[in-house]
């Protein structure tokens, strides 16, 4: 079962703005009109409007808590097949019990009382059975047409849009594609400050000391680095403004930059590291989620570095 809240990074507890915030920033990166033949982003674009369109609908949100819910096992109790009728056979227990005690009570209202617990019984059944069976199979059709209903999302607006338009990072042909461990949900969420764009990227603080993610945000962005291998590292980020595909940077070596560098900084200290493992925990795995503030790393004196450094 997909989780739309991971899909869109965000908790199940969000409000309908931090929701809504977090599907503008992802469609404006995937959205196709950036992303021309791009066959993933097609694809991701796709899946965030569909997780959008059911966490954006109160209804749909309801039900679709419910069955997340049924399938982390917290129902352990219908799960584990104890049903209402263990609770109803109980106070059949007891009421039989009561009767016993009671020596006035003439056949009718002995029969009368019979009918009426088996008729009790048999509704508690009948309407668990009919939860579980909604649960798994119910009325759940979002999964197989993500296309239903998506005239009524408004589309991003690029009107204003910075000259690097494709969710592709734009140094792979230096640092190489992404690293990536399919199926955990390790993350680093970057959050840039308001004042510059930014390329930011999470590098390994061990050898072979790789640069496992380069990602670019515009001013106030937020992007979440998702299935982040296990292990120790740090940020490096450079800041600029008014990107150029076709810029040279050190010694024509490097192709696309900021035509206004604003310098390039990493943040190294050991207080700063992003320690990422997964664990069990129980049932379940547990993951690890650090969230950064390029604003707050970056500010101290001495981070800045030299783009010979950055680059290596």
């Amino acid at each position: 079962m997909k989780d739309y809240y991971q899909i869109l990074g965000v908790p199940d507890t969000a409000g309908p703005e931090e929701i809504k915030q977090a599907y503008r920033n992802l469609a404006k990166r995937y959205h196709p009109d950036r992303n021309q033949g791009n066959t993933h982003s097609e694809e991701t674009f796709k899946e965030i409007t569909q997780a959008y369109q059911v966490l954006s609908d109160p209804e749909l949100r309801r039900k679709f808590d419910l069955k997340r819910a049924y399938h982390s096992h917290r129902y352990e109790n219908v799960r584990k097949g104890k049903s209402e009728n263990a609770t109803t056979e109980e106070k059949k227990r007891t009421s039989h019990a009561a009767y016993g005690k009671k020596q006035a009570k003439s056949r009718e209202e002995t029969r009368s009382e019979r009918l009426t617990s088996y008729l009790f019984g048999g509704a508690l059944v009948f309407f668990a059975a009919l939860m579980i069976t909604m649960l798994i199979v119910g009325p759940w059709n979002q999964e197989e047409d993500p296309h239903s209903n998506l005239d009524r999302i408004k589309p991003p607006d690029f009107s204003n849009r910075p000259a690097i338009y494709s969710a592709d990072s734009p140094y792979d042909s230096i640092f190489g594609g992404s690293w990536i461990l399919e199926g955990n949900h390790n993350s680093v969420i970057v959050v840039n400050t308001n004042q510059a764009e930014a390329v930011v990227c999470l590098q390994e603080t061990n050898p072979p000391y790789r640069t496992i993610r380069n990602e670019y945000l515009e001013p106030g962005d937020s992007y979440r680095l998702n299935a982040i291998p296990q292990g120790t590292y740090y940020l490096k980020a450079y800041f600029g403004r008014d990107w150029d595909p076709e810029l040279l940077l050190f010694n024509g070596k490097v192709k696309g930059g900021f035509r206004r560098s604003y310098g390039y900084y990493k943040s190294d200290k050991k207080e700063n590291l992003f320690t990422i493992t997964h664990e069990n925990a129980g049932e379940h795995l547990r993951f690890t989620t650090y969230q950064a503030y390029l604003a707050t790393l970056f500010k101290q004196p001495g981070k800045e570095i030299s783009e010979e450094e950055f680059f290596r």
